[in-house]
């Protein structure tokens, strides 16, 4: 369902997705251990915000991407982020134009740089063509600081 919602092109479909994540994380947390959440999940409506056009939808991207991140730092293993995960935020970044937008790009390809070099290629975050591109192409569209 939170795919098929995701990659629908209607407006608020990301937000209708997001909602459904929040509801499983909910189910989740009282006890029903079949509505965790995984990567495919939230990668699925970050990837949705970055192809919704809507105004907020890159912090909308940035805050999901963050929230996994400390999902997987408090031991929950199937919400690391991915390349995909990190790449689709990235791109929702590039979108916006949003001053500041292209530091906030390049802020997550560092992490992506990081976890590479501590994690190796089993880490599942190897930064690739398109994550670098993307940087550059968020940078381009006016997301830079002054």
């Amino acid at each position: 369902v939170v795919n098929a919602a995701a990659r629908s092109r209607e407006p608020k479909c990301a937000d209708w997705a997001a909602s459904i994540l929040e509801r499983m994380e909910h189910l989740y947390n009282a006890g029903h251990k079949e509505m965790q959440p995984d990567a495919l999940t939230f990668g699925a409506i970050i990837n949705a915000y970055a192809n919704s056009g809507e105004e907020d939808a890159s912090d909308r991207a940035a805050q999901l991407l963050q929230h996994m991140e400390s999902l997987y730092q408090f031991g929950y293993e199937g919400v690391k982020p991915n390349t995909f995960v990190y790449n689709s935020c990235m791109n929702a970044l590039a979108k916006s134009g949003k001053k500041g937008s292209g530091e906030r790009a390049e802020h997550f390809l560092k992490i992506m740089e990081q976890m590479y070099e501590e994690q190796g290629e089993d880490g599942g975050v190897k930064p690739d063509v398109i994550s670098y591109s993307t940087v550059i192409n968020a940078h381009a569209n006016g997301g830079g600081e002054d």
